[in-house]
């Protein structure tokens, strides 16, 4: 049996956003998916920060409120430690619906972007 899937093709969540202060990434709606690929990308000589990526259940897209909560990884995320950096991230069958990445600055600035992909099993 074949039929339609759902997908979200990918899509540039943060466009050149910059490190010298907090960041937090487009929220994206998984309903109905089952895999999320995450890419984070950064350029710099001297940031100093945390990324996260953080779900929720009760964000209301309407009214823009809601709770966002970290995910825990293992092995945890790689961080930006003075240097040039990037990564894919695979969310794979999580129960959440809503979705952003934040970046939470310690010193330093540069430049960073984001893009989702997702699909439907």
């Amino acid at each position: 049996m074949s039929g339609r899937k759902n997908v979200l093709k990918p899509f540039h969540a943060l466009v050149d956003g910059d490190m010298s202060g907090n960041l937090v990434s487009s929220i994206t709606s998984a309903q109905y998916q089952d895999n999320i690929g995450i890419q984070v990308k950064w350029t710099s000589s001297d940031a100093v920060g945390t990324i996260m990526v953080e779900a929720s259940i009760n964000y209301d897209p309407h009214l823009g409120t809601g709770d966002f909560v970290a995910l825990t990884f293992d092995p945890a995320l790689a961080q930006p430690n003075s240097d040039n950096g990037s990564y894919l991230i695979n969310l794979n069958q999580l129960p959440y619906v809503y979705y952003r990445v934040s970046y939470t600055r310690g010193s330093g600035s540069g430049t960073m972007n984001i893009w989702y992909a997702s699909k439907e099993v």
